[in-house]
């Protein structure tokens, strides 16, 4: 079997809800606790919502003990998965025993890339409730598309999925890389779908680089393929509405500005309209987010307020708070409060480091340094600043823009206090915290990537002409 099968969703509902029924999980959110999923995915998918291969994979894995397996290959079929265990005679295997299980047992490349693929969705986290990891993911996913072969879509699909982990860790230089691989190797086999998730990482990647116009052009063709197949939510509305939003910050005419704020909130309430009824609260809750961050931008900041409330809600305890926790402590600090978004500010330090998350230990940082400089410390303010350009150093982005503006500030501020001297002995010392990954940059063994060239860039920059500094 060499492609999914079509899913059969109202089948599927039935089987879920006669297992909710017969008690062996207790109860709708008692089976979403075994599953280790949200109570709502499961909800929204029994009131007539589509249900991702990832969730579905968690709740055949969750599936209790004394289910048959004639059951447990008819949840598969209905479901439209590949069999995710290598032999369907045997109860339900934990993941310990699903890894230790030989591939050679395997009855065909398509159940042992896909027992691959079941191990990596498990390791990598569908939301931040618990920090599981991005970097171990790779390695099953990886070897995921060797066991699949590359006369197969779904290969492309594995490659994709790690690259996807790449992204997340911030490890751009290899995301590039890996595209034009998988590019170059799976272009005439790849289905509309796996196409889909290729432009979808392509524009992700283009708009971290800060190349709007391509991160627009990727995630233009997102809409095309949903609109071709009738599957909406290959769609990627949500991050054209955050990249409209960026964009229009960096524009200096007005009107061109407007326009693109115009864009923007037309396509985040596109992506929470779609989610509406199939995707999880956390996702939504981004909806709700960036939503908020648009409206801060055009200086409408009670919706904004209102909305971070409610996005705060739906993340709950997910992990991904720390955005609306960084975002507020940030509006604090400029409203003149320092000890409680200082607070807030190394809480999500700690906590993104966990899960190697590169853009939010330096958004940390920066609200760190911002902290210190707004009371009179620009001296403490700069260590900060420095490692938070140093873990995420990707001068195009907007953030980083608006990070060099403020190290390029600093600098000023203190030559003129201090003199070009104290200034130069300044950023000796910051060399040598960030030679013994010291202070702040003790943080750098939380990148994955190596940011070695990096580093010695950023050093260069602002110890060089203040112009460069500020590009």
């Amino acid at each position: 079997m060499d492609e999914l099968i079509r899913p059969d969703w109202e089948r599927g509902r039935e089987f879920i809800k006669n297992l909710i029924d017969s008690g062996s999980t207790r109860s709708l959110r008692g089976l979403a606790k075994i599953a280790g999923i949200q109570p709502s995915i499961i909800s929204r998918f029994l009131k007539g919502g589509a249900l991702e291969v990832g969730s579905a994979i968690k709740l055949y894995m969750a599936l209790p003990d004394d289910i048959d397996v004639v059951k447990r290959r008819t949840f598969l079929q209905i479901m439209g998965l590949y069999p995710l265990v290598l032999q369907l005679n045997r109860d339900l295997l934990s993941s310990e025993e699903l890894q230790s299980l030989n591939p050679i047992e395997s009855g065909s490349p398509s159940e042992e890339g896909t027992r691959l693929m079941a191990l990596g969705y498990q390791r990598a986290p569908s939301s931040w409730v618990t920090p599981n990891s991005w970097e171990k993911a790779i390695p099953f996913f990886q070897d995921a598309e060797k066991a699949f072969g590359v006369a197969s879509s779904q290969a492309a699909r594995a490659a994709l999925e790690a690259t996807q982990m790449l992204i997340n860790l911030g490890n751009y230089d290899k995301v590039q890389a890996e595209l034009l691989r998988i590019e170059h190797t799976y272009i005439s086999i790849m289905d509309l779908e796996t196409q889909a998730e290729w432009y979808r990482i392509s524009g992700w990647l283009a708009y971290h680089q800060g190349n709007f116009a391509h991160a627009e052009k990727w995630l233009k063709k997102t809409i095309k393929i949903a609109k071709l197949t009738g599957i909406d939510r290959l769609a990627d509305f949500h991050f054209l509405g955050r990249l409209y939003c960026d964009w229009g910050q960096v524009r200096r005419q007005q009107q061109e500005a407007y326009l693109l704020f115009h864009k923007a909130e037309e396509f985040l309430d596109k992506a929470y309209e779609h989610q509406h009824k199939q995707a999880s609260d956390v996702r939504r809750a981004f909806d709700l987010f960036r939503k908020a961050q648009l409206l801060q931008a055009q200086h409408n900041w009670q919706e904004a307020q209102e909305l971070r409330t409610r996005a705060r809600q739906m993340f709950a305890n997910d992990l991904a708070v720390l955005h609306i926790d960084l975002e507020e402590a940030k509006l604090d600090l400029e409203d003149g409060e320092t000890q409680t978004p200082k607070l807030k500010a190394e809480k999500a330090l700690r906590e993104w480091a966990q899960v190697k998350y590169a853009k939010g230990m330096s958004d940390a940082l920066r609200v760190l340094g911002f902290s210190n400089y707004i009371q009179g410390k620009p001296v403490q303010a700069l260590e900060p600043y420095v490692a938070a350009l140093c873990i995420y150093p990707f001068e195009n982005h907007l953030d980083s823009q608006k990070l060099g503006i403020s190290i390029a500030n600093l600098r000023s501020d203190i030559i003129i206090k201090e003199g070009r001297k104290a200034f130069q002995t300044l950023m000796q010392r910051i060399r040598e915290l960030e030679e013994g990954q010291q202070g702040y940059f003790s943080y750098l063994v939380n990148v994955s990537a190596d940011r070695s060239a990096d580093i010695t860039r950023v050093f260069n920059k602002i110890e060089g002409p203040l112009n460069k500094l500020m590009l």
